[in-house]
């Protein structure tokens, strides 16, 4: 086993090597860490330097060390570096490098003297250690089972301001990736599956043997409990009781499936999320994945060897905001985007308690007042027979605050005053396309006005009018137009749409403005990848295009910020 020397235990050490040198601090740290590097396997963090002394090894080691450093009191412990030299490098996990260096490097330029080869993909990602250490930390996918070389080219200059100058030779250090360790998770955050389709969950593993899969069906009475401990509200760092886990939802489908596939090489299966139980196919459901090779581990970073993850197979798409004064919901249907009226909407706070209940309207809205019995957590919805469910975890991002401490904002509007806000389902239009326009209506308090008739007006480049429609806000000051077309012997050009109140003068509310043009839609599909552990300093990351009906876009110039 590796015994790691900490600084302040390494401290120790040192006192029994240099026998009272006085050395800065970089050089005590860069001694330490070349030290552990050599001596690490026989050198206990904790031990006292008597504990030290008694180890036999551990004194021909030391004795070793001394006759390499200068003696006591000599001036030369201290030494001056004057070009950068690379200390030591460590192999970390999942693909990283540490490196550390005599002096800070020039970061701006550090890409053009760093290589790491063979990767399997992608590129290196290179950031600076944390604190004032020198060094860089290098990432990457590295390839496993081969030899994998580092070069830093000669000439990389030191941080500017600083006494060092540019790495004399080049640095070559070749060392083995370690096997990634197995694991079996979730592809991908979403939770939604719709109700057409194959019903399945992709699943991730990574030296993988043998993976068991266990699907149930979960009660909407037991949603709350379950989704509270799949985002740790009750667990607390605490393992995972799977036997209580079990309890909350329905009898399991088990299976354990053989993973195939070569060493260190991501794998992807599709997990149908389905059972044989009489009950419908659409619901909520319980689903775990359990590495059986290994389901004995536990550590901080992965507190149960099992994963779990709250499946909704279902019609529904819900949107809630949470006002001030209520939560509003809708329920839209996946499958034809129209509202689904009828559903029952129950809200549960985190310790299960249910808050309010009630039913979407034509539109499928449902309004339910906030209630002083705890704080809402989740949202429930159901067919009143139960051939649908789904649920909605309540996020921050929710909440609509459209108060001020004193009401009112400075300058904003006087409170007898109104105005809208006025956007459309996209920028541009073609000519004979309807145009969908919405608008949201506030008073000087931020609050939606006692509804009064509003007019949609279109205007063209010239500005004049166009065309006109009238319409009467809701209660929360919404309102909508789809009545709008711009004919093909119109002109093309920037188009203007109006809010207002009726009448040949009537007063401005909000606008609007929408290209009207022939255009075509774009052809090329492009993704970025970047790795996990990228951090913001000369960040590197892969772009990849391809045309929508057809193969990879080839030899196109690529440009971002």
């Amino acid at each position: 086993m590796k015994r790691k020397i900490w600084v302040g235990a390494a401290g120790a050490v040192l006192g029994i090597v240099t026998a009272g040198s006085v050395a800065s601090t970089v050089w005590i740290y860069q001694k330490v860490r070349q030290f552990d590097a050599t001596y690490g396997c026989r050198v206990l963090s904790g031990l006292s330097p008597d504990q030290l002394k008694a180890d036999a090894a551990v004194c021909r080691e030391i004795a070793r060390e001394q006759r390499r450093l200068p003696s006591s009191g000599s001036s030369a412990a201290e030494p001056a570096a004057t070009n950068l030299t690379v200390q030591g490098v460590e192999v970390r996990p999942g693909g990283v490098l540490r490196v550390w260096l005599s002096g800070h490097p020039d970061e701006t330029v550090m890409r053009d003297y760093v290589t790491v080869e063979p990767l399997i993909q992608g590129a290196i990602g290179i950031s600076p250690l944390r604190g004032e250490v020198p060094g860089v930390q290098i990432s990457g996918d590295f390839a496993y089972r081969t030899n994998v070389t580092l070069r830093i080219r000669k000439g990389l200059p030191a941080k500017a301001g600083a006494a060092q100058g540019a790495l004399l030779a080049d640095y070559v250090y070749t060392f083995q990736r370690p096997d990634a360790e197995p694991y079996a998770k979730y592809a991908a955050q979403g939770r939604y599956l719709p109700s057409v389709g194959s019903h399945a969950l992709a699943v991730e593993t990574m030296n993988v043997t043998n993976l068991q899969t266990s699907i149930c069906r979960v009660e909407p009475a037991n949603v709350v409990q379950l989704l509270a401990r799949e985002e740790g509200v009750y667990r607390m760092y605490l393992p995972m009781d799977k036997g209580a886990t079990a309890q909350l939802a329905g009898e399991a489908s088990v299976q354990t499936n053989a993973c195939g596939g070569a060493p260190n090489t991501l794998r992807r299966t599709l997990l149908p999320v389905s059972i044989r139980d009489g009950g419908p196919a659409r619901g909520i459901y319980l689903t775990a994945l359990l590495n059986v090779d290994r389901s004995y581990e536990y550590s901080w970073e992965k507190e149960c060897a099992t994963a779990y993850r709250l499946v909704c197979v279902t019609d529904f798409g819900l949107s809630v905001r949470r006002g001030k004064e209520a939560l509003h919901v809708w329920a839209t249907s996946l499958t034809t985007g129209r509202p689904r009226p009828g559903a029952v909407v129950a809200v549960y706070s985190s310790a299960n308690v249910r808050l309010a209940e009630g039913v979407t309207d034509a539109r499928g809205r449902c309004d339910l007042p906030l209630s002083a019995k705890g704080e809402p957590f989740a949202v429930v919805v159901s067919e009143k027979d139960g051939s649908d469910r789904a649920f909605l975890a309540l996020r921050d991002s929710m909440k609509v605050d459209e108060s001020t401490e004193k009401g009112t904002l400075p300058d904003y509007l006087a409170p007898t005053e109104c105005a809208a806000f006025v956007w459309t389902e996209r920028g541009i239009y073609r000519h004979d396309e309807p145009i969908f326009a919405q608008a949201l209506l506030r008073n000087g308090q931020r609050r939606a006005p006692r509804p009064f008739p509003v007019e949609f007006a279109l205007m063209s480049p010239e500005g004049r009018l166009f065309a006109t429609k009238t319409c009467l806000p809701d209660a929360q000051g919404a309102l909508a137009c789809d009545k709008f077309t711009v004919p093909a012997d119109q002109p093309s050009g920037q188009w203007r749409i109006v809010v207002r109140t009726p009448g040949k003068d009537g007063r401005e509310l909000g606008a609007q403005t929408v290209k009207v043009e022939e255009f075509a839609p774009p052809q090329i599909r492009v993704r970025t990848t970047l790795p996990e552990s990228a951090e913001l300093t000369n960040l590197a990351f892969t772009v990849a295009a391809e045309h929508l009906f057809g193969g990879p876009a080839r030899r196109l110039k690529t440009e971002g910020a």
